[in-house]
């Protein structure tokens, strides 16, 4: 197998469906070589016919017909834009592939991975992606990004420490059959109409609002 086909071939399973949903696990780490979590947090991904729902860490991104919504319940916030046709993506492969200048396939038992070495001319912030692929049915096992751009991992004020961060994105098996999961791309879930005017509900009760409709 040469490893661009592995990639097509990942991509091409979760094209072909038209509903499904995964969870996942985001572990970061301080540094390139480091072995040691600095940081970690839940995320899901569900894909139906009424759009896409992403929840990573604090923060659910829901990208319905009609509207596009971002949740932040760390900072207890509501934004509301219109209709977003771009999907946040975890990383976008196919603009990676484009700039690297070294790509390599690593046969395993029971997965390949997918080593794509980024040119240090590009535009895109990773330097390496290492992406695992299950080789029974081509599902995404793991996605490994090594940043380029300097994070500052300090805890103490005025005594930055900065490192590039790599963070590795662990998914959880693929639900090709989900239950319904309607609500999450319903405006109502989130907001309600009191007087014409919007206000978070539900989950989101009391949190500020920010329409960037207009």
């Amino acid at each position: 197998m040469e490893p661009r086909e592995v990639i097509r071939k990942m991509q091409q399973v979760y094209k072909d469906l038209t509903s499904y949903e995964y969870t996942c696990r985001y572990e970061l780490f301080k540094g390139h070589k480091s072995t040691e979590v600095a940081d970690a947090y839940d995320g899901k991904f569900c894909r139906s016919k009424a759009g896409y729902y992403q929840q990573i860490g604090q923060a659910e991104f829901v990208y319905a017909e009609s509207f596009f919504l971002k949740v932040n319940h760390s900072e207890k916030a509501v934004a509301l834009n219109l209709p977003q046709k771009n999907v946040q993506q975890q990383a976008d492969l196919e603009q990676a592939l484009k700039h690297c200048s070294e790509i390599k396939l690593e046969d395993n038992d029971t997965y390949y991975t997918v080593i794509l070495k980024i040119s240090n001319t590009s535009l895109v912030p990773y330097s390496l992606i290492r992406v695992r692929i299950s080789k029974s049915d081509y599902h995404l096992l793991r996605l490994d990004l090594y940043y380029t751009d300097m994070k500052d991992f300090s805890s103490v004020r005025n005594k930055p420490d900065m490192e590039q961060p790599h963070l590795r994105i662990t998914f959880g098996e693929l639900n090709k059959k989900p239950k319904s999961t309607n609500h999450l791309f319903s405006q109502s879930t989130y907001l309600k109409t009191v007087n014409n005017m919007l206000i978070p509900t539900g989950r989101c009760e009391g949190y500020s609002l920010i329409d960037k409709r207009i």
